[in-house]
């Protein structure tokens, strides 16, 4: 799927969420990270809906606690694979949520992904700031990238990256 001819940084884009264009795909996308819920029913239609019922929920609560977050679409060679969303704030940049689907993990787009975001926090001299379920193998990137960890949560771990100039 990727070309050899390219580097990998002129093949991961990112393009604005179109609604009700990427509906489908954003679902497909959040039933993709939803292990958790995989089989609690013998019905896999049953599941479906609950998947539908827990990103529709995701959606909302995401729509009020970050009404002016952006919403982009990961593309991979032209092909969409992901979903990033951020929160710019005037003292850091928040991840609110990194996916990509299963079949595009560990090509190296997630990386590619975390290094235009930490340029970007460089270029605004603030951190990048995101918070991760402990469960989520994604850490061991997070954490390969040159996040830190901050905290954590009885669910989450609080990471963040700060440009090594000294500057938050």
């Amino acid at each position: 799927m990727q070309s050899t001819d390219k580097p990998l940084d002129s093949l991961v884009e990112l393009r604005a969420v179109e609604i009700p264009d990427d509906e489908a795909f954003l679902q497909e996308l959040y039933f993709s990270t939803r292990d958790d819920l995989r089989g609690l029913f013998g019905d896999e239609q049953q599941e479906r809906q609950l998947m539908l019922v827990q990103y529709q929920g995701q959606k909302m609560t995401y729509a009020q606690e970050y009404p002016n977050s952006s919403h982009d679409i990961i593309l991979f060679d032209g092909i969409a694979v992901g979903r990033l969303m951020l929160n710019r704030l005037d003292d850091a940049i928040h991840g609110i949520d990194l996916a990509v689907l299963p079949g595009y993990r560990n090509r190296g787009i997630g990386a590619e992904i975390l290094q235009i975001l930490f340029a970007e926090a460089a270029d605004r001299s603030v951190p990048f700031r995101i918070s991760v379920v402990k469960s989520n193998p994604a850490i061991r990137l997070y954490l390969r990238s040159g996040l830190i960890v901050d905290g954590e949560t009885p669910t989450h771990v609080l990471m963040s990256w700060k440009n090594n100039d000294g500057n938050d």
